[in-house]
């Protein structure tokens, strides 16, 4: 019974990782928490959510964009709070660390079809942040457990892609 049990994990764990989109996304983060247990996710677009339109970033400044999508259930995330928190590297730059306080951090919030995006942000290295009314996430890559880190160069829209997320229970709308 034990051998069968083993043998059905090892066939039916390559289907998992390839049901679960890790292969066809470019950047896939989850927030670093226990998943939801009911998501607040719905297929109809919520209502009072409006679509974002993603501008030419002024002189000097960058913008970024991207998608949250609900990992689970394969759904946009909207109306969901999203951070950057910029990126302070130790003298000997082997260290990262992302410095977030939401009272001043640059913030959105997501559109009825889960893109984000941040207008005429100055250039550095950022951090991604999920916001919650009790905490405040920093996403992780789902598929190889890395921090959603990224560099914005002057004059030019950093996609970030799709960032599948399995968000908390306190960072649902």
């Amino acid at each position: 019974m034990i051998k069968r049990a083993i043998l059905l994990a090892f066939m039916v764990t390559p289907l998992l990782l390839i049901a679960s989109g890790c292969e066809k996304t470019v950047v896939s983060p989850i927030a670093t928490v226990s998943p939801l247990a009911s998501p607040m996710i719905s297929p109809s677009p919520s209502p009072n959510v409006e679509e974002i339109e993603i501008s030419t970033p002024s002189p000097g400044l960058g913008n970024v964009t991207g998608v949250l999508i609900h990992y689970t259930f394969q759904l946009p995330v909207a109306g969901a709070n999203v951070y950057l928190a910029p990126v302070i590297t130790s003298d000997d730059q082997k260290m990262e660390m992302a410095k977030f306080d939401k009272t001043v951090a640059i913030g959105t919030q997501t559109d009825q079809n889960g893109r984000f995006v941040f207008q005429s942000i100055a250039p550095g290295r950022y951090a991604l942040i999920l916001g919650g009314a009790i905490n405040d996430y920093l996403l992780a890559d789902y598929c190889n457990q890395e921090d959603v880190v990224f560099n914005l160069e002057a004059d030019q829209i950093a996609e970030i892609g799709e960032v599948q997320i399995v968000p908390p229970e306190d960072a649902v709308p």
